[in-house]
Formats: C-alpha cells, structure tokens, sequence
C-alpha cells in the first residue's frame, strides 16, 4: 500500500513529544517509508522532470515545520 505525502506530513505532526520538540528518529523512518513506498512521488519531486534547486513542499502551521524537495541536475 503506498504512503502517501499527505500521511508523511500528519505522522511528522505527531512526531511531536509533548514539550513540542520533534522526535527526528521517528521523522527519519516516516521519510524512509514515503521514499521506499511511494517511488511517483520521489520522482515527481526530486527524478528527472523535477524543478532544479530546492521547492518549498509543504509548511505545517501549528508545528512549524517545513518539507523541502531537494534537486539538482
């Protein structure tokens, strides 16, 4: 079953402990497990047709944290 990005983005909203610090281990397997299971995804932001530097994904506004897309040709 694919993970899709928009279930990446709400398991790293709950990578949050409690003092609001994220747990980076966990953030660190969601990544894992949206490269290994969504590989369209992977290609459409960082593979061949994909925009050259970085682009802003996502931005989470209670959290505060961002996801970037990294690609240089």
């Amino acid at each position: 079953m694919a993970y899709s990005f928009e279930q990446f983005c709400a398991d790293n909203r709950a990578a949050y402990a409690k003092n609001d610090k994220a747990d980076l281990e966990i953030i660190r397997l969601n990544l894992e497990r949206l490269i290994q299971k969504n590989p369209e995804f992977v290609d459409e932001h960082c593979g061949p047709g994909a925009d050259d530097g970085v682009v802003e994904l996502y931005e989470d506004q209670d959290r505060g944290f961002l996801v970037y897309a990294h690609g240089y040709k």
